[in-house]
Parts: structure tokens; sequence; C-alpha cells
């Protein structure tokens, strides 16, 4: 795996700085978007510091009384990077178990894991599974797996999602660009 997360700030507002910057240059250069589509199917790391959102619904304050903002980019941890990369390297190969207790963000790094797999490997299929059809798929609300799904969507360039086909009846999610689905269960 690549190391150009680590070229990715984790200061909040360098962050932001940095994915403007970069939105920005990918807009105008065809070649630094294939360069970042590459960098993200190569660096699971890069893709959530540099793409990945958060939609935190629980109201918090900053140090000086300020409610912080609800969407804000998903900058790892330090605990979650060696979590992140070892899962992400197990998945489809073995199963995987995790150990952790609420605020640590596993239901949006696998809806992460997902959309970055559907982005940027052809023809792949994934299964999402809830505890039943409300949570696996209910359309605005962020609480379904795949409402997570729609909304990160929403967050990316449109030159990197490309097109794509959802069916809310089947809970299915096409890329049209490579072939790729999401289904939720």
């Amino acid at each position: 795996m690549s190391q150009l997360f680590l070229d990715v700030p984790k200061d909040y507002l360098e962050n932001l700085k940095y994915r403007r910057e970069l939105r920005y240059r990918a807009r105008r250069d065809s070649r630094l978007r294939a360069a970042i589509r590459t960098a993200c199917r190569d660096d699971i790391l890069f893709w959530f510091n540099a793409f990945c959102w958060l939609n935190e619904p629980r109201p918090e304050k900053d140090e000086t009384g300020k409610e912080k903002p609800q969407i804000i980019p998903f900058i790892t941890w330090p605990h979650q990077d060696p979590a992140i990369t070892a899962t992400y390297e197990k998945l489809g190969y073995e199963d995987v178990l995790w150990n952790k207790t609420r605020g640590e963000g596993a239901s949006w790094i696998a809806v992460d894991f997902c959309i970055h797999d559907w982005l940027f490997l052809p023809l792949t299929s994934i299964g999402m599974v809830s505890r039943n059809e409300d949570c696996a798929d209910t359309p605005d609300d962020l609480d379904s797996l795949f409402a997570k799904i729609d909304w990160t969507l929403t967050m990316l360039p449109a030159w990197m999602v490309g097109e794509y086909r959802r069916n809310l009846t089947k809970h299915t999610l096409k890329n049209l660009r490579n072939g790729s689905m999401i289904t939720a269960y």
C-alpha cells in the first residue's frame, strides 16, 4: 500500500484547504483526475483523508463554546489508521471482527470501504447487511446504511463518481462506468 495519505494534512482547517485545492486543480486537469483515482484505489487512507466525509448528528462544541459543523471531513484518528488498513487488506479473503465502542465511525468506515471498491474496482459485487430492511435502506434516513452511501456520493466530485443507477425497490446501486454493484440486505 502506498503512503500518499501521509501528505494529507490531519489538522481540520489544513485538511479542508487541501481538499479544496485538490478539487480545484482536478476540475481543470484530466491527468490529475486520473492520478487521483489511482491514488484513491491504491491507498485506502488517502481515500478516507482526502475525499470521505462524515455527517455527525450529535451536537458538539469547540473549546470556545461554538457549535461544530455537522458535516465534517473524515480525518482518520491515529488508532484508526492501522485498523482501517488491516481490515481493508482482509476484506474478501477472511472474516473481520471489530471490537469497538460507539463514536468510532464503524458504519461510515464500512460505507466508505464499499464506495471505494464500487468506484475503483471494476465488476465488484458488494453486499451490505443490516438487521432489517429499514436499517439497510431507508432513503433520507442517515441511520440506514444505503442512505449513508447516497449521501456520500453527493459529497464526492462528479468526475470521480461518474454515472450510476440506483434502484430503491431492489436496494441496489450500479456503477455504469465499471459494472460494480452494491446491494443492501
